[in-house]
């Protein structure tokens, strides 16, 4: 099976450029056993049978992956625990390359900086999107909101849709949650801006209540002497 390689397009949790998915049967209870409890299980499965006959573990298999992993846990890495789906994010490309190889029989995907210049540009700026072009052609800014009560996020939609499409995006997703028709927020509900202008406005409009913006950058642009950034009509 050829590995799925995936290109790295911002840092995650503002932090690793390099990430591994890896799978394996009975990884989930690590997150509420402990992996010193996991391994002792292993050996003597006695303890909680009822474990591999209900989920159908492969004791050996989950020792010899807990005892791979357990190897590079103090070594820098951070762990994302998803169901027997873990998810380790890394900085340093040796190392990445080094458990790519060594967790290889448990390996799905992995995610990269397509190549040093994307790398050194992600890593200048947390906040940096790469993207294979705008989102609508236009926008280059992400500016992502706190939750808000439903009045202070009616407000906010109703002063952005004062403005032409050509400045502000508004996603349907959030345009739903803003205007109540969602008693929930499933995801962080965003606006797109087109230009730096247009994100002080939003941000002065949103008071207190902005999580964190992002800037788009295309790859195409990377190397290149920056197009001058379209100015917004307000």
């Amino acid at each position: 099976m050829t590995l799925k390689k995936l290109k790295t397009n911002k840092l995650f949790y503002g932090e690793w450029p390099y990430k591994i998915s890896t799978v394996c049967v009975g990884a989930t209870l690590l997150r509420a056993r402990g992996i010193q409890y996991l391994k002792k299980w292993c050996i003597t499965p006695n303890i909680n049978r009822h474990w591999s006959k209900r989920k159908n573990i492969d004791p050996l298999l989950l020792l010899d992956y807990l005892i791979k992993l357990e190897h590079y846990i103090a070594l820098g890495i951070k762990l994302r625990i998803e169901h027997d789906q873990i998810s380790i994010f890394l900085k340093d490309v040796a190392l990445y390359q080094e458990m790519v190889t060594e967790l290889s029989d448990y390996v799905i995907s992995v995610t990269e900086p397509a190549d040093a210049a994307e790398l050194e540009i992600i890593e200048s700026d947390s906040k940096i999107v790469l993207c294979n072009h705008l989102p609508k052609h236009m926008y280059r800014y992400k500016v992502v909101f706190k939750d808000m009560d439903i009045d202070t996020a009616s407000n906010m939609l109703e002063w952005a849709e004062k403005y032409d499409e050509n400045c502000i995006g508004i996603p349907n997703a959030t345009r739903k949650n803003f205007s109540g028709k969602r008693g929930f927020w499933p995801n962080a509900c965003y606006f797109y801006a087109r230009d730096r202008s247009m994100v002080m406005m939003i941000t002065m409009a949103a008071g207190g209540n902005i999580r964190r913006v992002e800037e788009f950058v295309p790859r195409y642009s990377i190397n290149k002497v920056a197009d001058q950034e379209p100015i917004c009509q307000h």
